[in-house]
Protein backbone atom coordinates (compact mmCIF):
# COMPACT_ATOMS: atom_id res chain seq x y z
CA UNK A 1 0.00 0.00 0.00
CA UNK A 2 2.71 2.19 0.87
CA UNK A 3 4.46 1.56 -2.42
CA UNK A 4 0.99 2.17 -4.63
CA UNK A 5 0.96 5.19 -2.67
CA UNK A 6 4.15 6.34 -3.53
CA UNK A 7 4.01 5.82 -7.33
CA UNK A 8 0.77 8.00 -7.46
CA UNK A 9 2.28 10.66 -5.61
CA UNK A 10 5.30 10.47 -8.13
CA UNK A 11 3.07 10.58 -10.82
CA UNK A 12 0.87 13.25 -10.01
CA UNK A 13 3.80 15.56 -10.14
CA UNK A 14 4.51 17.75 -13.21
CA UNK A 15 7.17 17.34 -15.60
CA UNK A 16 10.32 19.57 -14.66
CA UNK A 17 11.68 21.69 -18.00
CA UNK A 18 14.95 19.51 -17.65
CA UNK A 19 13.29 16.38 -18.07
CA UNK A 20 11.26 17.67 -20.81
CA UNK A 21 11.63 16.32 -24.57
CA UNK A 22 12.18 19.88 -25.32
CA UNK A 23 14.68 20.76 -23.06
CA UNK A 24 16.91 17.50 -23.79
CA UNK A 25 19.85 18.17 -25.57
CA UNK A 26 20.34 15.51 -28.92
CA UNK A 27 23.74 13.68 -28.70
CA UNK A 28 25.34 11.99 -32.01
CA UNK A 29 27.45 8.90 -31.30
CA UNK A 30 30.51 8.50 -33.00
CA UNK A 31 33.20 6.25 -33.42
CA UNK A 32 37.17 6.25 -34.74
CA UNK A 33 39.01 3.70 -35.43
CA UNK A 34 42.59 3.49 -35.62
CA UNK A 35 44.54 0.29 -36.89
CA UNK A 36 47.87 -0.19 -36.20
CA UNK A 37 49.95 -2.31 -38.99
CA UNK A 38 53.14 -3.54 -38.56
CA UNK A 39 55.39 -3.73 -41.78
CA UNK A 40 58.43 -5.20 -42.69
CA UNK A 41 60.96 -4.10 -45.08
CA UNK A 42 63.47 -5.90 -46.52
CA UNK A 43 65.93 -6.29 -49.72
CA UNK A 44 66.67 -8.64 -52.12
CA UNK A 45 68.58 -11.09 -49.80
CA UNK A 46 65.80 -10.85 -46.77
CA UNK A 47 67.99 -8.73 -45.00
CA UNK A 48 65.56 -5.61 -42.98
CA UNK A 49 66.20 -2.12 -44.05
CA UNK A 50 66.22 0.27 -41.23
CA UNK A 51 66.06 4.40 -41.16
CA UNK A 52 62.97 4.44 -42.93
CA UNK A 53 60.81 7.64 -42.27
CA UNK A 54 57.11 8.36 -42.26
CA UNK A 55 57.16 10.08 -45.50
CA UNK A 56 58.52 6.45 -46.88
CA UNK A 57 55.22 4.76 -46.83
CA UNK A 58 52.15 4.87 -48.20
CA UNK A 59 48.75 3.10 -46.95
CA UNK A 60 46.12 2.22 -49.05
CA UNK A 61 42.96 -0.08 -48.74
CA UNK A 62 41.26 -1.04 -51.45
CA UNK A 63 43.17 1.59 -53.60
CA UNK A 64 42.11 4.75 -51.22
CA UNK A 65 44.87 6.54 -49.46
CA UNK A 66 44.77 5.94 -45.58
CA UNK A 67 46.06 8.70 -43.38
CA UNK A 68 49.41 7.99 -41.40
CA UNK A 69 48.25 9.34 -37.76
CA UNK A 70 50.81 7.59 -35.98
CA UNK A 71 54.78 5.85 -36.87
CA UNK A 72 57.40 4.22 -34.93
CA UNK A 73 60.36 2.35 -35.89
CA UNK A 74 61.13 -0.24 -33.88
CA UNK A 75 65.15 -1.64 -33.93
CA UNK A 76 66.52 -4.39 -32.20
CA UNK A 77 70.05 -5.18 -31.70
CA UNK A 78 72.15 -7.41 -34.11
CA UNK A 79 73.28 -10.17 -31.51
CA UNK A 80 71.95 -11.26 -28.13
CA UNK A 81 73.18 -10.44 -25.24
CA UNK A 82 76.05 -11.71 -23.49
CA UNK A 83 74.54 -12.60 -20.16
CA UNK A 84 70.86 -12.79 -19.99
CA UNK A 85 69.04 -10.94 -17.04
CA UNK A 86 67.37 -12.68 -14.54
CA UNK A 87 63.80 -13.71 -14.70
CA UNK A 88 61.82 -10.80 -12.77
CA UNK A 89 60.04 -11.14 -9.71
CA UNK A 90 56.95 -9.22 -10.93
CA UNK A 91 55.44 -9.69 -14.02
CA UNK A 92 53.73 -6.66 -15.78
CA UNK A 93 52.12 -6.12 -19.42
CA UNK A 94 52.43 -2.29 -18.90
CA UNK A 95 56.01 -0.96 -19.48
CA UNK A 96 56.84 0.44 -23.01
CA UNK A 97 59.13 -2.52 -24.31
CA UNK A 98 55.64 -4.95 -23.51
CA UNK A 99 53.45 -2.93 -26.11
CA UNK A 100 56.01 -2.68 -29.19
CA UNK A 101 57.96 -6.41 -28.42
CA UNK A 102 57.87 -8.88 -31.44
CA UNK A 103 55.92 -12.06 -30.50
CA UNK A 104 56.77 -15.26 -31.54
CA UNK A 105 54.55 -18.56 -31.15
CA UNK A 106 56.41 -21.73 -32.38
CA UNK A 107 54.19 -24.40 -33.11
CA UNK A 108 55.73 -27.65 -33.24
CA UNK A 109 53.50 -30.12 -35.18
CA UNK A 110 54.45 -33.22 -33.50
CA UNK A 111 51.51 -34.96 -35.03
CA UNK A 112 53.56 -34.20 -38.23
CA UNK A 113 56.48 -35.21 -37.57
CA UNK A 114 58.16 -38.57 -36.96
CA UNK A 115 60.13 -39.21 -34.63
CA UNK A 116 63.87 -39.39 -36.52
CA UNK A 117 63.04 -36.19 -38.02
CA UNK A 118 62.33 -34.64 -34.84
CA UNK A 119 65.75 -33.81 -33.34
CA UNK A 120 66.93 -32.25 -36.10
CA UNK A 121 63.71 -29.68 -35.71
CA UNK A 122 64.23 -29.57 -32.04
CA UNK A 123 67.81 -28.37 -32.70
CA UNK A 124 66.97 -26.13 -34.98
CA UNK A 125 64.14 -24.40 -32.83
CA UNK A 126 66.44 -24.38 -29.44
CA UNK A 127 69.50 -22.05 -31.90
CA UNK A 128 66.15 -20.04 -32.93
CA UNK A 129 65.50 -19.21 -29.25
CA UNK A 130 68.99 -19.02 -28.98
CA UNK A 131 70.26 -17.04 -31.67
CA UNK A 132 67.51 -15.18 -33.06
CA UNK A 133 65.37 -13.97 -29.90
CA UNK A 134 66.27 -10.47 -28.35
CA UNK A 135 65.31 -8.99 -25.17
CA UNK A 136 61.98 -8.01 -24.84
CA UNK A 137 60.06 -10.97 -27.11
CA UNK A 138 57.84 -12.67 -25.93
CA UNK A 139 57.56 -16.58 -27.08
CA UNK A 140 55.43 -19.39 -27.21
CA UNK A 141 55.81 -22.74 -27.39
CA UNK A 142 53.18 -24.88 -28.78
CA UNK A 143 52.89 -28.38 -29.48
CA UNK A 144 50.00 -29.97 -31.82
CA UNK A 145 49.72 -32.96 -29.33
CA UNK A 146 48.96 -31.18 -26.34
CA UNK A 147 52.21 -32.08 -24.04
CA UNK A 148 53.37 -28.19 -24.14
CA UNK A 149 52.43 -24.86 -23.97
CA UNK A 150 54.55 -22.29 -22.30
CA UNK A 151 54.87 -18.62 -22.89
CA UNK A 152 58.20 -16.54 -21.66
CA UNK A 153 60.08 -13.37 -21.74
CA UNK A 154 62.95 -13.09 -23.40
CA UNK A 155 66.15 -13.10 -22.44
CA UNK A 156 65.34 -14.17 -19.10
CA UNK A 157 63.28 -17.20 -20.08
CA UNK A 158 65.45 -18.50 -22.75
CA UNK A 159 66.76 -21.67 -20.76
CA UNK A 160 63.68 -22.74 -19.74
CA UNK A 161 62.10 -22.57 -23.25
CA UNK A 162 65.20 -24.37 -24.11
CA UNK A 163 63.90 -27.04 -21.87
CA UNK A 164 61.24 -27.28 -22.79
CA UNK A 165 61.89 -27.96 -26.14
CA UNK A 166 63.50 -31.28 -25.24
CA UNK A 167 60.06 -32.56 -24.49
CA UNK A 168 58.84 -32.64 -28.12
CA UNK A 169 58.74 -35.63 -29.30
CA UNK A 170 57.77 -36.86 -33.36
CA UNK A 171 54.51 -38.73 -33.32
CA UNK A 172 53.77 -39.46 -36.64
CA UNK A 173 54.97 -43.58 -37.68
CA UNK A 174 54.48 -43.43 -41.77
CA UNK A 175 53.12 -46.60 -43.63
CA UNK A 176 55.44 -48.75 -45.54
CA UNK A 177 53.26 -51.88 -45.84
CA UNK A 178 52.72 -52.87 -49.58
CA UNK A 179 49.32 -51.21 -49.87
CA UNK A 180 50.67 -48.27 -48.56
CA UNK A 181 48.50 -45.32 -50.01
CA UNK A 182 49.26 -41.30 -49.44
CA UNK A 183 46.74 -38.95 -47.38
CA UNK A 184 46.89 -36.95 -51.13
CA UNK A 185 45.95 -40.20 -52.81
CA UNK A 186 43.83 -41.37 -50.30
CA UNK A 187 42.20 -37.55 -50.49
CA UNK A 188 41.59 -37.72 -54.36
CA UNK A 189 40.16 -41.16 -54.31
CA UNK A 190 37.65 -40.97 -50.99
CA UNK A 191 36.65 -37.53 -52.04
CA UNK A 192 36.52 -37.27 -55.12
CA UNK A 193 36.36 -40.22 -56.72
CA UNK A 194 39.24 -39.72 -59.03
CA UNK A 195 39.84 -42.63 -62.04
CA UNK A 196 43.38 -41.75 -62.86
CA UNK A 197 44.62 -41.93 -58.86
CA UNK A 198 42.61 -45.15 -58.57
CA UNK A 199 43.93 -46.66 -61.40
CA UNK A 200 47.35 -45.65 -60.58
CA UNK A 201 47.27 -46.93 -57.16
CA UNK A 202 45.83 -50.61 -58.13
CA UNK A 203 49.16 -50.47 -60.63
CA UNK A 204 51.02 -50.14 -57.93
CA UNK A 205 49.33 -52.73 -55.74
CA UNK A 206 49.73 -54.81 -58.35
CA UNK A 207 53.30 -54.22 -58.93
CA UNK A 208 54.18 -54.69 -54.82
CA UNK A 209 52.12 -57.97 -54.78
CA UNK A 210 48.40 -56.74 -53.19
CA UNK A 211 47.46 -58.85 -55.90
CA UNK A 212 45.76 -61.25 -54.36
CA UNK A 213 43.84 -59.36 -51.80
CA UNK A 214 42.34 -57.44 -55.01
CA UNK A 215 41.41 -60.40 -57.02
CA UNK A 216 39.99 -61.87 -53.86
CA UNK A 217 37.51 -58.81 -53.55
CA UNK A 218 36.81 -58.52 -56.98
CA UNK A 219 35.61 -61.68 -57.50
CA UNK A 220 33.33 -61.38 -54.11
CA UNK A 221 31.95 -58.09 -55.82
CA UNK A 222 32.01 -58.80 -59.36
CA UNK A 223 33.77 -56.01 -60.51
CA UNK A 224 36.43 -55.21 -63.07
CA UNK A 225 40.21 -54.16 -62.90
CA UNK A 226 41.26 -50.25 -62.90
CA UNK A 227 38.02 -49.25 -61.53
CA UNK A 228 37.51 -46.57 -58.96
CA UNK A 229 34.71 -48.97 -57.17
CA UNK A 230 36.99 -51.70 -56.00
CA UNK A 231 36.12 -52.64 -52.34
CA UNK A 232 39.44 -53.41 -51.47
CA UNK A 233 40.53 -49.96 -52.85
CA UNK A 234 38.40 -47.52 -51.09
CA UNK A 235 37.68 -49.48 -48.02
CA UNK A 236 41.74 -48.40 -47.49
CA UNK A 237 41.05 -44.92 -48.88
CA UNK A 238 38.23 -44.47 -46.83
CA UNK A 239 40.93 -45.47 -43.74
CA UNK A 240 43.51 -43.65 -44.78
CA UNK A 241 41.62 -40.28 -45.55
CA UNK A 242 39.75 -40.37 -41.96
CA UNK A 243 43.23 -41.08 -40.18
CA UNK A 244 44.74 -38.02 -41.82
CA UNK A 245 41.73 -35.47 -41.53
CA UNK A 246 41.96 -36.59 -37.30
CA UNK A 247 45.12 -35.37 -37.29
CA UNK A 248 45.04 -32.76 -39.38
CA UNK A 249 41.69 -30.93 -38.08
CA UNK A 250 44.01 -31.31 -34.38
CA UNK A 251 46.90 -29.66 -36.28
CA UNK A 252 44.93 -26.68 -37.32
CA UNK A 253 42.56 -26.09 -34.43
CA UNK A 254 45.95 -25.64 -32.80
CA UNK A 255 47.01 -23.34 -35.24
CA UNK A 256 43.41 -20.97 -34.53
CA UNK A 257 43.88 -20.89 -30.97
CA UNK A 258 47.35 -19.79 -30.75
CA UNK A 259 46.56 -17.26 -33.38
CA UNK A 260 43.45 -16.13 -31.93
CA UNK A 261 45.51 -15.21 -28.68
CA UNK A 262 47.70 -13.03 -30.74
CA UNK A 263 44.75 -10.64 -31.28
CA UNK A 264 45.30 -8.48 -28.80
CA UNK A 265 48.91 -8.08 -28.97
CA UNK A 266 50.96 -5.29 -30.08
CA UNK A 267 53.70 -5.26 -32.11
CA UNK A 268 55.32 -7.74 -34.86
CA UNK A 269 53.47 -10.98 -34.49
CA UNK A 270 55.27 -14.84 -36.19
CA UNK A 271 53.77 -18.01 -35.99
CA UNK A 272 56.49 -20.28 -36.94
CA UNK A 273 55.20 -23.44 -37.53
CA UNK A 274 57.45 -26.78 -37.75
CA UNK A 275 55.74 -29.32 -39.56
CA UNK A 276 56.71 -32.30 -42.33
CA UNK A 277 53.70 -30.84 -43.80
CA UNK A 278 50.17 -31.80 -44.85
CA UNK A 279 47.77 -31.85 -47.63
CA UNK A 280 45.51 -29.09 -48.25
CA UNK A 281 41.93 -30.25 -48.26
CA UNK A 282 39.67 -27.71 -49.23
CA UNK A 283 36.44 -29.09 -47.52
CA UNK A 284 38.03 -28.35 -44.50
CA UNK A 285 36.47 -25.09 -42.51
CA UNK A 286 39.62 -25.07 -40.25
CA UNK A 287 41.76 -24.12 -43.26
CA UNK A 288 39.23 -21.12 -43.57
CA UNK A 289 39.20 -20.44 -39.98
CA UNK A 290 43.06 -20.31 -39.87
CA UNK A 291 43.05 -17.69 -42.46
CA UNK A 292 40.57 -15.51 -40.74
CA UNK A 293 42.16 -15.56 -37.54
CA UNK A 294 46.01 -15.09 -39.15
CA UNK A 295 44.13 -11.46 -41.07
CA UNK A 296 42.57 -10.34 -37.92
CA UNK A 297 45.50 -10.92 -35.39
CA UNK A 298 47.82 -9.21 -38.03
CA UNK A 299 49.72 -12.41 -37.84
CA UNK A 300 51.89 -14.17 -40.20
CA UNK A 301 52.53 -17.73 -40.67
CA UNK A 302 55.79 -19.39 -41.70
CA UNK A 303 56.11 -23.04 -42.52
CA UNK A 304 59.35 -24.92 -41.83
CA UNK A 305 59.32 -27.76 -43.79
CA UNK A 306 61.09 -30.61 -41.07
CA UNK A 307 61.48 -33.11 -43.86
CA UNK A 308 64.99 -31.25 -44.97
CA UNK A 309 66.46 -31.70 -48.56
CA UNK A 310 64.74 -34.73 -49.50
CA UNK A 311 66.01 -36.97 -52.46
CA UNK A 312 64.33 -40.43 -54.16
CA UNK A 313 60.73 -40.55 -53.42
CA UNK A 314 59.62 -43.49 -51.00
CA UNK A 315 58.61 -45.71 -53.78
CA UNK A 316 61.82 -46.25 -55.15
CA UNK A 317 63.94 -47.24 -52.35
CA UNK A 318 65.12 -50.68 -51.44
CA UNK A 319 61.94 -51.19 -49.21
CA UNK A 320 59.65 -51.52 -51.70
CA UNK A 321 61.30 -53.86 -53.94
CA UNK A 322 60.01 -53.55 -57.42
CA UNK A 323 60.31 -50.34 -59.55
CA UNK A 324 57.20 -48.63 -60.24
CA UNK A 325 55.77 -48.36 -63.64
CA UNK A 326 56.79 -46.10 -65.72
CA UNK A 327 54.12 -43.80 -66.38
CA UNK A 328 54.04 -43.12 -62.46
CA UNK A 329 57.45 -42.51 -62.01
CA UNK A 330 56.73 -38.76 -62.23
CA UNK A 331 53.16 -38.94 -59.98
CA UNK A 332 56.02 -40.62 -57.15
CA UNK A 333 58.10 -37.58 -57.79
CA UNK A 334 54.92 -35.28 -57.36
CA UNK A 335 53.51 -36.63 -54.15
CA UNK A 336 56.17 -34.69 -52.26
CA UNK A 337 54.54 -31.77 -53.31
CA UNK A 338 51.39 -32.53 -52.76
CA UNK A 339 51.79 -33.97 -48.85
CA UNK A 340 52.77 -30.32 -47.90
CA UNK A 341 50.38 -28.20 -50.14
CA UNK A 342 47.94 -27.82 -46.67
CA UNK A 343 50.96 -26.33 -44.57
CA UNK A 344 52.06 -23.96 -47.86
CA UNK A 345 49.44 -22.95 -48.32
CA UNK A 346 48.27 -21.53 -44.94
CA UNK A 347 52.07 -19.56 -45.10
CA UNK A 348 50.98 -18.44 -47.84
CA UNK A 349 47.42 -16.94 -47.55
CA UNK A 350 49.14 -14.93 -43.96
CA UNK A 351 51.57 -13.42 -45.75
CA UNK A 352 54.49 -15.64 -44.48
CA UNK A 353 57.06 -17.86 -46.31
CA UNK A 354 58.14 -22.03 -46.24
CA UNK A 355 61.63 -23.07 -45.30
CA UNK A 356 62.23 -25.67 -47.82
CA UNK A 357 64.28 -28.00 -49.27
CA UNK A 358 67.23 -27.20 -46.83
CA UNK A 359 68.74 -29.81 -44.39
CA UNK A 360 70.15 -26.14 -42.28
CA UNK A 361 66.47 -26.28 -40.91
CA UNK A 362 68.67 -23.21 -37.89
CA UNK A 363 69.73 -21.32 -40.77
CA UNK A 364 66.40 -21.72 -42.23
CA UNK A 365 64.61 -20.81 -39.18
CA UNK A 366 66.97 -17.80 -38.31
CA UNK A 367 65.60 -16.63 -41.42
CA UNK A 368 62.27 -15.96 -39.78
CA UNK A 369 64.01 -13.89 -36.75
CA UNK A 370 66.07 -11.45 -39.04
CA UNK A 371 63.67 -10.30 -41.23
CA UNK A 372 61.78 -8.70 -38.27
CA UNK A 373 64.97 -6.91 -36.13
CA UNK A 374 63.97 -3.76 -37.49
CA UNK A 375 60.03 -3.06 -38.41
CA UNK A 376 58.06 -0.35 -38.43
CA UNK A 377 54.58 0.41 -36.17
CA UNK A 378 52.12 2.57 -38.65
Amino acid sequence: LLLASALSAQEAQPPTPASSPAAQTPTFPAQVEQVTVDVVVTDKKGNPIRDLGREDFTVTEDGSPQGIVSFEAVPLPDQPSDAPPPPPKVSLNTTPEERRGRTFVIVFDDMHITPWRANQAKAAVASFLEKATREGDRVTLVSTAGGTWWTARMEAGRAKLVDMVKRFEGRYIPDTSPDRMSDWEALRIHVYRDPVTAERVLRRFETYGVGAMLDRSRQQNSIGIGTVDDPYLTGRASEVYYQAVTRLRVTLEVLERAINGLTGAKGRKSVILVSEGFVHDINLDEFKRVNRASRRANAAVYFVNARGLEGMPVYMTAEFGPALPDQDVGFAFAETLDAVAGADAVADDSGGFTVRNTNDLAGGIQRIGNETQAYYLL
